[in-house]
């Protein structure tokens, strides 16, 4: 097998958790998804992520330092759905592993909700000067040294 040039390797920027609310969720609604997260973030120590609401659930997202590939941020991901389990916070669990799912945008409709909901930021979090790196992420998302 060939192996790809470099420019066309896919990498991605942000790690991701997604917090169901609603009425088959495990959260009932966007505050309590909120609350939870709330407990999770500084217990996994853990900047404050940027969060959209997307009318069904929190998205979160917590920027990288860098874009890295698919390999090394795979091995994070997982490591960030093993605190999600540790700290109870019912994730999405396959969603944080996936770097191909797809996301709610930001002033886009959730046309799955009716009426269609409007995908919004809600919490930009603790912004650029706390994003991890995946050679100094927190310690419960630690990356193995290459």
């Amino acid at each position: 097998m060939t192996e790809q040039p470099a420019r066309l390797r896919p990498v991605l920027n942000a790690l991701f958790v997604r917090l169901d609310y609603g009425p088959d969720a495990h959260y009932p609604d966007q505050d309590a998804s909120g609350r939870a997260l709330d407990r999770f973030v500084p217990s996994a120590a853990l900047p404050r992520p940027i969060v959209v609401d997307a009318g069904d659930g929190l998205e979160c997202y917590w920027p990288l330092t860098e874009a890295v590939p698919v390999g090394r941020w795979r091995r994070t991901a997982r490591r960030l759905k093993a605190a999600c389990m540790r700290h109870d916070l019912a994730a999405q669990h396959r969603t944080t592993t996936d770097p191909y799912a797809l996301w709610r945008v930001p002033g886009t409709h959730n046309k799955a909700l009716t009426p269609p909901f409007l995908a919004q930021v809600i919490d930009w979090g603790d912004g650029g000067d706390s994003r991890p790196s995946l050679e100094a992420a927190p310690r419960n998302i630690r990356h193995p040294r290459r």
